[in-house]
């Protein structure tokens, strides 16, 4: 965290953070990606399939509609940071601050929601991403 000694920050639209510690809420896996907005059937495919959660949803006996929480299942840290992606995804915000998102994911993964999705999806948005990795 940087402290500014003097000035303002001002951003002219909605902007959308992504934590490098990913989290989802005690209801379905559809809500955690809707997160209270209204569902668009091909925004939401979209960010399945940019985010790679096709396979993981048919994994489950419920799919999207598989209820995350207590009694749940155990999502790996790559699940929560892929349903985190697209969450800010589909919030289709104006700036988007992602804070090492791709922390976690196997080489193919990590390009495909780059290419696809940070640098895809995401074109003409403003994109602050912090990461580790100087690749």
């Amino acid at each position: 965290e940087l402290a500014s000694p003097k000035g303002t920050v001002s951003v002219d639209g909605r902007v959308c953070y992504c934590p490098h510690e990913a989290w989802t809420i005690p209801d379905t896996i559809l809500e955690n990606i809707l997160f209270g907005t209204c569902l668009s059937f091909s925004e939401y495919e979209s960010v399945l399939h940019t985010y790679v959660l096709h396979p993981d949803l048919q994994a489950l006996p419920d799919g999207d509609q598989t209820v995350l929480g207590t009694d749940g299942p155990d999502l790996t840290m790559c699940q929560r940071h892929r349903i985190a992606l697209a969450r800010v995804a589909y919030a289709d915000g104006d700036v988007y601050l992602l804070d090492d998102p791709l922390s976690g994911m196997d080489q193919a993964v990590q390009r495909h929601i780059f290419e696809r999705g940070i640098q895809g999806q995401l074109k003409g948005k403003t994109r602050i991403l912090v990461t580790p990795d100087p690749q």
